[in-house]
């Protein structure tokens, strides 16, 4: 009889990562929504050509982005969590998943494009149009901050992993 795999090394990371994303990912939006709108306003008033000719792309951004905004986590953790299972298959067929770090490590990787879209979206996107300031503002960055947040959590799952991973000694 084979003893039970450990949870640092189940098939059941990625979808723990899912939940811990879009959940990360709403806090983020609603603990920024107030600063988000004012950000967005901010950007309005500044830029003229938004002022003169985007008046009604900004009451549409206005109407949806805070509205809806948040459910765009799910559709985040979606996509990493199918990320996250491609990745465990590779992973699976070169056989790292037998290593106790293999599928924390999956994990890891599979939140890294993440991150960096966050960051893009908020430190380097111009925002000279009404679409492009709602979502690096109302987007952006509650995904920047998810993506850290959940970063985070897997990094200390990918630590744990080397202590454990291992299967249990039969006694």
């Amino acid at each position: 009889m084979s003893s039970p795999k450990p949870f640092l090394k189940s098939a059941l990371l990625p979808v723990l990562a899912f939940i811990v994303m879009a959940g990360a990912y709403a806090a983020v939006f609603y603990i920024f929504k107030a600063q988000s709108l004012k950000d967005f306003a901010d950007v309005i008033s500044k830029v003229p050509s938004i002022r003169l000719f985007g008046s009604g792309t900004v009451g549409t951004v206005m109407a949806y982005f805070p509205t809806y905004g948040a459910l765009a986590g799910l559709v985040f953790g979606l996509l990493n969590l199918i990320l996250a299972y491609i990745l465990l298959g590779l992973f699976a067929i070169v056989r790292l998943t037998k290593l106790a770090f293999g599928v924390t490590l999956s994990l890891l990787l599979s939140l890294v494009p993440f991150a960096f879209l966050g960051w893009g979206l908020v430190y380097s996107s111009n925002t000279n149009t009404a679409l492009a300031a709602g979502i690096v503002y109302f987007v952006g960055r509650p995904l920047w901050y998810a993506s850290l947040i959940t970063l985070g959590f897997a990094f200390v799952l990918f630590l744990l992993s080397f202590k454990y991973g291992q299967p249990k000694s039969q006694a």
